[in-house]
């Protein structure tokens, strides 16, 4: 329990491009963000939703970069009003999958082949250049920014329990101000592993419909500044961090429980950390991966919390892709949106609904109430839950 964290600012980097304004549009245009891209590996090609810049993989740690870029914007958003918090203890905390992999994966690719042409010569170790080049980035960051670091490697609920942490540290005075990131970067390795799960779909992600076939990767970096409410001076359009809760399935290494029982229970605390209803919530924003385990286990998660009430459905993977340790500030920052403009976008959708679910997003944009409670739910491979809500600040 403990009171709210504010949200004071929010950068983004991702398929949408840079910046807050640029993915609230492509959220309210629900059109899906997908591209064939070179992954800088001639043995695997991939399409997945990519930040949009021009890039050499191998040439710098993109995940540094990235999150560097996603924590200056929100930071400039929220200065004014840190502006009286002289000499704050500030915490970086970061939820990532696979962080700076890329970095491992070009030190790998120079020991194991140090001529450049694929064979030759005899393997060497990376490891030792590993540990003597490179510190991540979150602690490159935090470095930079004068703040204690903290990385949260729950894979794809790992930045929902970094905001859910921050808001946890804020009330118990432990910090002043938190900057919170979630992020992650494709690489060979990433999209590798995906595939050989047999999770990806090379069309759109087509969450809770009949025909879903399983996730369309993404990359991304996110930041939030947060701080107490009663610290900074109050603004319109203010949006609360007022409850989380967290659990682990502990059912298998990759697949989820398919009762949802986990996932309901870090519910069942967001709501009672929140002192809310299950009826109290307008919105939920789905993890909504588009694999049919997932979308099912979501559903009957919902359907054990909230009985006979149905919300309004959210999914960001359509738009975004699947980002992986940032998915879950990927989920929060369309519903702070949301919440700041009054108004839920539609999920795109491909084909039919799925009859076998109860709970589907509306198929046009829904207008929100000023008061309205919405919930965030993130899962990830694990059993790994956590279950945010968000709302409007109060006058």
């Amino acid at each position: 329990m403990g009171g709210p964290a504010r949200i004071l600012g929010c950068g983004v980097l991702c398929g949408a491009g840079r910046g807050v304004a640029s993915f609230w549009r492509a959220l309210r245009a629900a059109e899906p963000g997908q591209a064939p891209h070179d992954l800088g590996d001639p043995l695997l090609s991939a399409s997945y939703v990519a930040i949009p810049e021009a890039r050499d993989p191998g040439a710098d740690d993109l995940a540094t970069r990235w999150l560097r870029s996603a924590c200056r914007d929100a930071l400039d958003e929220a200065a004014p009003r840190l502006a009286s918090l002289e000499g704050a203890r500030i915490a970086l905390l970061a939820g990532t999958s696979l962080g700076g992999i890329s970095v491992l994966e070009r030190l790998q690719r120079q020991a194991w082949d140090p001529s450049g042409s694929r064979g030759a010569g005899l393997p060497t170790p990376a490891l030792p250049l590993w540990r003597g080049l490179y510190d991540g980035p979150t602690t490159t960051l935090a470095r930079e920014l004068g703040a204690s670091a903290l990385t949260l490697n729950t894979a794809c609920s790992s930045a929902a329990h970094a905001l859910g942490l921050a808001r946890r540290w804020l009330a118990q005075r432990r910090i002043d101000v938190a900057v919170v990131a979630g992020f992650d970067a494709v690489s060979p390795f990433v999209h590798a592993g995906f595939s050989a799960l047999g999770a990806v779909d090379p069309a759109p992600t087509a969450p809770f419909c009949r025909d879903r076939r399983g996730l369309n990767l993404g990359e991304a970096a996110l930041a939030f500044v947060l701080a107490r409410p009663h610290d900074v001076p109050a603004a319109a359009g203010d949006v609360d961090l007022v409850g989380y809760g967290s659990s682990c399935d502990a059912h298998h290494l990759t697949r989820p429980d398919p009762g949802g029982a986990g996932l309901a229970r870090a519910i069942a605390q967001a709501l009672a950390d929140a002192d809310l209803e299950p009826a109290d919530i307008e919105v939920l924003s789905a993890h909504a991966t588009g694999t049919p385990f997932n979308d099912a286990m979501e559903d009957a998660a919902f359907a054990t919390v909230f009985g006979a009430h149905r919300p309004f459905v959210h999914c960001a993977k359509p738009v975004t892709g699947h980002t992986l340790g940032a998915a879950g500030a990927v989920d929060a920052l369309a519903m702070v949106l949301a919440l700041r403009e009054g108004l839920l976008p539609r999920t795109y959708r491909r084909g039919e609904p799925d009859p076998a679910l109860l709970f589907q997003p509306p198929a046009a944009e829904v207008k929100l109430a000023p008061s309205a409670h919405v919930l965030s739910t993130s899962s990830g491979f694990g059993g790994s839950n956590a279950a945010l809500v968000l709302a409007r600040a109060q006058a």
